[in-house]
């Protein structure tokens, strides 16, 4: 198991901080190919109830039940969810990824904890037990709550930071540098991954805007970590102020369904 304790409860904090969800942590872990094969079976999966569905009229009890309960390509997409879900548990073994969390009941001057494998493992992955915004995990009496994935390169470099701690340096202001002709401004990177995290079903316009922007700053960290930088560039604020026009006017599709 990796030892964290050599970080300061500032340093845990910002790296349980910059963490994914579950889902994030199982999407980046799943094959191209594993993914365009699961949206396959989908659409077939709705096609084939559809098309049972047009037969009901005059069906039987037993048809009936048969055509919302029986599909034929169930199985396979369950396989896949435990597939996905295996990808986790492996990647944690090998202490490629790890998970961070507050032991509940959470206390005001707790700092984050390693979760244990087991935690999660037993987790069955069907239907998506974890929801998006679900981030709390339980076994008997032992609970954590607010559980973030952060992938071992991320955990390495603040080891390495705390091992050897930079020199405090002069800070001399000058005027903000201005983006080079043809690179992307941070409006357009946040805006592109808004995009991107809102066709992958991470944003939930169920819950408040800060929890969109916790996931598209995450989003851009772990797949734009060129633009992202040592992310003084995309904090919370000036994440908010791009995706905040999108994410009402999303809000409002989503509440007039």
């Amino acid at each position: 198991m990796i030892d964290l304790t050599a970080l300061s409860n500032e340093q845990i904090y910002s790296l349980w901080e910059e963490g994914i969800s579950y889902w994030q942590a199982e999407y980046q872990l799943t094959s191209q190919e594993t993914r365009t094969r699961q949206e396959t079976l989908k659409k077939l999966k709705d096609a084939y109830t559809n098309a049972e569905g047009e037969k009901l009229s005059n069906a039987t009890f037993a048809d009936m039940m048969k055509a919302l309960f029986i599909n034929p390509y169930d199985d396979e997409l369950k396989q896949i969810d435990i597939d996905l879900h295996n990808n986790v548990i492996r990647a944690m073994n090998e202490d490629r990824l790890i998970a961070l969390g507050f032991e509940s009941p959470r206390k005001a001057n707790a700092r984050p904890a390693i979760v244990p494998v087991d935690l999660v493992a037993q987790k069955k992955p069907k239907f998506k037990l974890f929801s998006p915004n679900d981030r709390s995990l339980e076994k008997g009496s032992l609970k954590f709550e607010e559980v973030h994935f952060i992938w071992r390169r991320f955990v390495d470099d603040a080891l390495k930071k705390a091992k050897n701690p930079e020199p405090p340096k002069l800070i001399i202001e000058t005027p903000p540098d201005r983006n080079k002709a043809g690179r992307p401004s941070t409006r357009e990177i946040t805006l592109k991954s808004y995009s991107e995290c809102r066709e992958l079903g991470l944003i939930d316009f169920s819950k408040p805007k800060k929890d969109a922007v916790f996931t598209v700053r995450s989003h851009i960290k772990n797949n734009h970590p060129q633009e992202y930088g040592d992310g003084k560039g995309f904090d919370d604020k000036t994440v908010l102020k791009h995706i905040s026009k999108e994410f009402d006017a999303n809000k409002l599709k989503y509440n007039a369904l």
